[in-house]
């Protein structure tokens, strides 16, 4: 608590780190969202904007943090449905999923060129959601005992796509029924 005075104001993503900050701090802490949300698609567009499009098929993009087998099993259960091609952002020498293709040095422009351009997301990271939210793509996300998994529940329930959740107990569902959420555009002002 000592730390936590000396600040002015504190502003925390987190929802169970802001009840948590809120209870010892005597200051005021906002919940705020993260900053990617700061900005609307056009600006990370802008960032691609001379990129050529991807002369590619419909594909699955899949990027993984959390390297679980249950990432694995989500992407195999719906391209069974689809039968897309599957891109793999995956920076290790052998890849976490099956894959048609892997890119394993992808920089900025590159992830926003692959969000920009593929047709379903499959990911476990709090910012591949977050991009799939931006770029308003149908998304799965993959929430195992691997990861910390808060700020992902956490903001899908804010935005009503808990749907969007795949764990050890799902199924794979229609693909209507994913959800593009049209509440993420109220992101920037979550407090």
């Amino acid at each position: 608590n000592f730390y936590l005075s000396k600040f002015n104001s504190i502003s925390i993503r987190e929802k169970e780190a802001f009840k948590y900050i809120n209870k010892r701090n005597k200051k005021k802490t906002y919940h705020v969202a993260d900053p990617v949300f700061l900005q609307d698609k056009k600006f990370w567009f802008n960032f691609i904007k001379n990129r050529e499009p991807l002369k590619r098929k419909k594909f699955i993009l899949v990027y993984s943090v959390a390297r679980s087998k249950l990432i694995q099993e989500a992407v195999i259960n719906l391209n069974t449905n689809l039968n897309f091609e599957v891109i793999t952002i995956d920076p290790n020498l052998k890849a976490n999923t099956k894959y048609d293709f892997k890119i394993s040095d992808a920089g900025p422009e590159d992830f926003l060129h692959l969000y920009k351009n593929c047709s379903f997301v499959v990911t476990d990271s709090f910012h591949g959601v977050c991009f799939s939210l931006i770029f308003d793509k149908k998304f799965l996300c993959v929430v195992s005992d691997k990861i910390y998994s808060n700020r992902l529940t956490d903001l899908l329930s804010y935005i009503d796509c808990e749907n969007n959740i795949y764990d050890n107990t799902s199924k794979i569902k229609e693909i209507n029924s994913y959800k593009i959420s049209t509440q993420s555009k109220g992101l920037t002002h979550q407090k």
